[in-house]
């Protein structure tokens, strides 16, 4: 059975340059079209789920560039599925949430710092204006998300140059539903080349973790997952429209999903119902250090 939750990365095109982004996707060189998306959606609403909605999840790329992304979120609310986007944030805050207001149930916000000087370093900035969200901006980002009544999620990927940053100011500030910090990990054709640049230690990452551990008494929820736990733990579709296998620590495809079915799809590739299990907080085995 599919996992309740369904990664779209529909989009492989961005509008910033993140130098350690794992989901590039650069070798994909023809993205689906939207009725081919719309068509993906429409069989994971087929599938049967848990107890809980089966959500999918708009991640790029960028999605917010993706002139059809109001469509397809609004397809996927009228095939019953929840909704929810991964996004940099950069066209929200330059433009406006109002697209994704009614079709929207969640909003994940990718922020990593708020220290100029490491925000530009890493390149998660505009990559045509420049422009460069400081700490008000965000705030003010997040008021119009709760205002709308769209969930707040924050993701948060460690790296070598925040990875000694203190954030429990401005995560309280945000007021999240929930917190979910990365370690960077390294994938083969996305990031590889320099990952030594923003590689961190296990232990370093573990400290960032411990460092925020008393955000979960402000009623945030904080979940953090490291790079072994990342590997082939998410359900996610591909912009060519094929599940992504990324066990071995590179994207390898199973066959389209529109050609042979989402069932025969999903069996081709690899998927890890432990850690899936693990790193959503849901019981089972643990593969990371437990301390909140």
């Amino acid at each position: 059975m599919l996992p309740d939750t369904i990664n779209l990365h529909f989009t492989p095109y961005c509008n910033a340059r993140c130098q350690f982004c794992f989901a590039k996707y650069s070798e994909v060189q023809s993205p689906c079209s939207t009725q081919s998306l719309k068509k993906i959606i429409d069989l994971i609403a087929q599938e049967p789920a848990s107890d809980q909605l089966r959500r999918v999840n708009f991640v790029g790329g960028e999605p917010t560039i993706h002139k059809d992304l109001p469509a397809l979120l609004t397809h996927a609310k009228l095939c019953g599925l929840q909704t929810s986007i991964v996004s940099n944030g950069l066209e929200m805050l330059i433009h406006s949430i109002e697209p994704y207001a009614g079709c929207t149930d969640m909003i994940g916000l990718s922020i990593d710092s708020i220290a100029p000087n490491v925000i530009a370093q890493a390149g998660r900035l505009h990559r045509t204006s420049g422009y460069l969200p400081d700490r008000l901006d965000w705030l003010n980002l997040a008021g119009k998300i709760h205002n709308s009544s769209i969930k707040l999620k924050i993701n948060t990927v460690v790296q070598r140059l925040n990875h000694d940053e203190d954030m429990n100011d401005f995560i309280a500030g945000m007021t999240p539903r929930q917190w979910k910090i990365f370690q960077v990990t390294k994938i083969d054709g996305q990031n590889d080349i320099d990952f030594q640049k923003w590689k961190i230690r296990r232990e370093e990452f573990n400290n960032y973790c411990f460092r925020h551990r008393n955000l979960v008494k402000q009623g945030i929820r904080v979940t953090h997952e490291n790079s072994d736990l990342m590997l082939n733990s998410y359900a996610i579709i591909g912009p060519n429209g094929c599940f992504v296998d990324n066990a071995s620590g590179k994207h390898l495809y199973s066959r389209p999903i529109e050609e042979v079915g989402i069932v025969e799809a999903w069996a081709e590739i690899r998927f890890d119902s432990e850690s899936f299990v693990a790193r959503r907080g849901l019981g089972g085995p643990k593969k990371e250090v437990a301390y909140v």
